[in-house]
This record gives C-alpha cells, structure tokens and sequence, in this order.
C-alpha cells in the first residue's frame, strides 16, 4: 500500500466454540502479516435438552435470525501501569456487507479502578467509510484510530487477507497494528508489544436487538470446559426487577445474579465440583442499556460489548459480544 501515511492521518443467544490462544507476542516490525492465526473454533449445538430449575441449564427459544462474528481479543501494556485491550469482531451484516467492530479498552492510570471504553465501526463495503481516522483523549493520553480498507482481499472467511490496515496510535505509540501497514510507521512510530489473548467463533441470533446468551466452549492447557450464560428476562418491561444472570460451567450452576439492572458489573470466584478455582468477571452494561446514540454531529455511535473473563490456573478466557 503506497499510500501517504499523513493522508489518513433485544432477545438473542449466541453458539460459540471458545478458544484461548497461546500469548504470542505480536511482530515489532512495522510490517504486520495480515494473515490471522486459524483456531480450530467450529460451531457446533452446545445446548443440551430443556430441564426444570435453576440448578439445570435450560434451551433458548429457537433463533430467528443467524449472524457469524469471528471475535479476536488483543492486549498491549501501556506506561503508567496502563493496558489496551483491542477487540476486533468481524462480520457480516443481514444484507450481506462486511463490517468490523473494534473496541478499545484501557484499564489503570490514575485510578486503578478507572476503565475506558472507546468502539469504532468501519464498514469496508462503503467507499465513503473504508478509509478513514477517529481521535479520542483518555486522562492526558491521546488515542487515534486509522484504517483503510479501500483494497481489501478476502478470501473464503470474514477476516481479510490482503488490501488493508488498521492502526491505533496511543500517545504516538503504535499499541495495535495489522495488516498492509505503510512504511513510513517504522521510522515514525515507535510500535509496543502485543499479544493475542484469545479469539472466539460465533453464531449470534436477534430478535429485538437484545442479546440474552452466550454459549461457548473453553479450552487451553486444563480440560474442555463448556460454559453457558443467560441474561433471563430481558423479553419482560420491568428491567429493573426480573432480569437475572446464569453462568454454568458443565452443568454446574456456578454464577447467579439477581436484580441485573443495579448488579451488571462484579467478580466472584468459584470452586468446581473437581475442584478447579475459576474467577469470573462480567460486564452486561451493553446488555441491559444499549440504545441508538449519535454524537454532536449526529453520528450514530457503535453499539458496546458486554464482556465475560474466566480465570483458572490454566489461563484467561475473555469473551467480548
């Protein structure tokens, strides 16, 4: 790509196999291979027959419209103790355009505690979006993001092949890349590490915008895990008083969360009946309150993840939808 760099400067359920990949520290080089990592993630029917009680996992409502998203999770250590997690989701929408989501998320700082949420939607299929900048500010740290999809190549997946690229740029930090990148990044930008965490295959299925499960299979170094979660009550208008969370893992009730719309962020930490601690993580804000914003110039805003993490001695399972 010879291009100037300076130039761009509410019912659902998903069926996923989960993979966590090795911590494979990325290239340093200013030349990214676009070639992605093929995990052996297969869709396959996880949902076992109906059953009553609360102890027993129990099937969706059939789905009524199907759509592929290929989730990959990348983590980039920061200064100041700080760390990006980038999410890229590749799909295709219902008419058939290729679109990707890519969340930002940065996590320390001045407040430990402090979580910074950024999404940008790029939609190679439309010339007027396939190229182009977004520029955020986090504390004191400036934040840019730059793609141009403009001669993107697939080849029979969602993820592209050649043609393209994607840059996000912190404090002048190269702390993500992929793709064709220009030249001219290597003697301007100093690129830091990073590591791709975990990357998951999905069938998502909508009714009314809202996602109420997710279905995946955990994987790694320890035993096959399969892990179901349900967001219960999302079809009812009192939000407030019947929304209720479910995690099994296998068909171990492991995680219950009552009154979702006050509880929709939180951590607990569990002991299997084989006796492997997991430490579970969510986040459903996306969930429970996800609405059609647009900013000052009357941009619509890209829809937030809700996430989920599981962490054992074997590893960390993050899951972004």
């Amino acid at each position: 790509m010879k291009r100037k760099f300076s130039t761009f400067c509410k019912d659902a359920s998903a069926i996923a196999v989960f993979n966590p990949l090795p911590l494979v520290p990325a290239s340093r080089s200013a030349s990214v291979s676009p070639l992605l990592p093929n995990a052996s993630a297969s869709l396959v029917p996880l949902f076992p027959a109906p059953s009553d009680g609360d102890h027993h996992v129990t099937s969706p409502a059939p789905p009524t419209s199907l759509q592929t998203r290929n989730n990959w999770v990348y983590e980039t250590a920061l200064l100041n103790h700080r760390h990006l997690t980038t999410t890229l989701s590749w799909y295709t929408t219902p008419t058939g355009r290729r679109q990707l989501l890519v969340g930002l998320h940065v996590i320390g700082g001045d407040d430990p505690l402090s979580l910074f949420k950024y999404n940008v939607c790029i939609n190679p299929s439309v010339p007027e979006q396939n190229r182009g900048q977004e520029l955020t500010q986090y504390e004191s740290s400036q934040i840019a993001v730059f793609w141009d999809f403009s001669r993107v190549k697939y080849d029979t997946g969602l993820e592209p092949v050649d043609g393209f690229f994607l840059l996000v740029l912190v404090d002048s930090q190269a702390a993500f890349l992929l793709g064709d990148v220009p030249e001219q990044c290597s003697t301007v930008f100093q690129a830091l590490g990073f590591t791709l965490v975990s990357q998951a295959e999905c069938a998502l299925s909508c009714k009314n915008g809202r996602l109420h499960g997710i279905e995946a299979r955990l994987t790694g170094k320890g035993p096959f895990k399969d892990v179901l979660i349900q967001c219960r009550g999302m079809e009812t208008e009192d939000l407030e008083k019947c929304t209720v969370l479910y995690v099994h893992i296998g068909k171990e009730l492991v995680l219950k969360v009552r009154k979702l719309h006050w509880n929709f962020r939180g951590m607990q930490t569990k002991v299997l009946a084989d006796g492997l601690e997991v430490e579970i993580a969510w986040d459903v804000q996306a969930w429970l309150f996800r609405e059609e914003k647009s900013d000052a110039k009357g941009k619509k805003n890209p829809p937030e993840f809700a996430t989920f993490a599981f962490m054992t001695q074997h590893g960390s399972s993050i899951f972004h939808c």
